[in-house]
């Protein structure tokens, strides 16, 4: 069969699996408006074995294929790397992806092909083969993108300097696109393997404005209807992909999940609505569950058996600085309240970012000195440098470096007068390394639900990562993408040496 519209898209885990939300929304809403849509996963690694992608094109792309989307988000994240390269041939990512719009070109002449996600503006280096840019959030441009392609109808667009591209940046934060009412459905041809994790959104946006922080739709209203989705809308996705695939387990994505205690109270009605023993697992603001403590009776009723907790600082004045709030001693307090009350099917990841404001490596050893201590609360912890680097939604750091008292060199790497991003690098690395070979550092389940597809997470409980089957793992990694290759070929009877895949 071939299809009006073909979205690629790539998954977002070295190991294991997890279909990236964006790829799928898009073609929810495309399907709403008549279009068949065919959404790729594991782009880079199909597109590296050459034979199989052709004959995918071969047989998707036709007449009616009015354009091609190519997700940026986690392109080539997973895939590019030296095994790959080590196993078939070397390449660079963008060659081989100038090679196969060429190739669609080929095909068919009229197909267009936009390319969008968060990193859509950085591949200048691509200028003669991409025919659209998309900026943003766009449940609603690539409808309008459709839409023109079909019908003729008008298109708003921005030309881009010295370059043929049309940029789509007329509504980059959705605002044209009715959110509350929307739903997700996966469909057959989008091969959802029974009992795999998903992705949901239950909100778009963030009622706060960190400085490093580079999302859309920052400090918006924290109880704007327009970005909440509908509590009956969440229930019929729940119910429906357990009644079609089996599904259970989710990765809710919103920017900060637990914004509001009355949030939480409609995704627990939603949850009961459905009918479905849901396993959950979020992005969670911990000064905001120290301030609202009744927040985790509701994470109980949830079955929330997973956070990643953005703490990034035990150094007040530090966390001040970038818009977090609450005393360190009640933030770590909070987290042992957490644990005790949902128990043991329940595990944390703190995050820390080295390099903020009044942070140094001193008071940063501190927090690393607690974080891995065995009796710590934290079953996972993590640090990275600070960046300030360029984006679609530049960060305030980026916007007002030197308030902060930042200077950037060519390459957009700070320093200030304490450190700089290469020494605040090695010295979050160490701290990785030391929770990683001491054992501190356990497989929690924000990493399980990508790996332990129809396995009970009871299965790794404790185990540390260092001890974590790797070569298993990779082999199961393998296994899935082998079943989704398959699973497409057959569903849409093309004719492929499965020996080959």
């Amino acid at each position: 069969m071939t299809y009006d519209i073909i979205i690629f898209t790539d998954h977002g885990t070295k190991y294991g699996h997890v279909k990236p939300l964006g790829a799928y929304r898009l073609a929810s809403e495309l399907r709403l408006h008549g279009y068949s849509v065919k959404v790729l996963d594991y782009t880079s690694r199909l597109m590296l074995n050459r034979q199989l992608f052709r004959s995918l094109l071969d047989s998707l792309i036709g007449t009616n294929t009015l354009f091609v989307g190519w997700s940026s988000t986690f392109f080539g994240d997973s895939q590019w790397g030296d095994s790959w390269e080590d196993k078939l041939y070397p390449v660079t990512a963008v060659d081989e992806f100038r090679l196969w719009l060429k190739y669609i070109k080929k095909k068919n002449p009229a197909t267009k092909i936009a390319y969008g996600g968060t990193r859509a503006l950085g591949t200048a280096d691509l200028v003669d083969e991409i025919d659209y840019v998309v900026v943003g959030l766009a449940d609603k441009v690539v409808v309008d993108l459709a839409n023109h392609l079909k019908n003729n109808t008008a298109l708003k667009y921005r030309p881009s300097f010295n370059k043929r591209w049309k940029i789509l940046d007329y509504d980059p934060v959705g605002a044209g696109f009715d959110f509350k009412n929307s739903q997700t459905q996966f469909e057959d041809t989008d091969h959802v393997a029974p009992g795999e994790t998903l992705i949901i959104e239950t909100s778009r946006g963030c009622m706060f404005k960190c400085k490093f922080c580079s999302y859309p739709l920052l400090g918006r209203k924290k109880t704007d209807p327009e970005y909440h989705k509908h509590q009956d809308c969440i229930s019929n996705e729940l119910r429906r992909n357990w009644e079609k695939f089996g599904v259970k387990r989710y990765v809710i994505v919103d920017d900060t999940f637990n914004e509001t205690v009355g949030k939480l109270e409609s995704i627990v009605r939603a949850r009961d609505a459905a009918r479905v023993d849901v396993e959950l697992t979020s992005y969670l603001r911990l000064d905001l569950v120290a301030r609202y403590p009744e927040q985790i009776q509701l994470f109980k009723e949830m079955n929330l058996t997973g956070a990643f907790f953005g703490v990034e600082s035990f150094n007040e004045q530090s966390a001040a600085s970038i818009g977090k709030s609450g005393s360190s001693d009640r933030l770590k307090e909070t987290l042992y309240q957490i644990k005790d009350k949902l128990g043991s099917q329940f595990s944390s990841t703190v995050s820390f970012i080295a390099g903020l404001p009044y942070e140094t490596p001193e008071t940063l050893t501190i927090a690393m000195d607690w974080v891995s201590r065995h009796e710590s609360p934290v079953d996972n912890f993590t640090f990275r440098e600070l960046m300030i680097t360029d984006s679609v939604w530049p960060s305030e750091f980026l916007r007002n470096y030197k308030k902060y008292g930042y200077t950037l060199d060519q390459n957009s790497r700070w320093s200030n007068d304490i450190w700089n991003q290469e020494q605040a690098g090695k010295l979050a690395k160490e701290f990785n390394d030391i929770g990683y070979t001491s054992g501190k550092n356990k497989s929690t389940n924000f990493h399980l639900f990508y790996i332990a597809l129809n396995k009970e997470l009871s299965e790794f409980k404790d185990i540390p990562m260092k001890d974590l089957d790797r070569q298993q793992i990779a082999k199961d990694t393998d296994n899935t993408y082998i079943e989704y290759v398959k699973s497409m070929l057959n569903f849409e009877n093309i004719t492929f040496d499965r020996e080959k895949i």
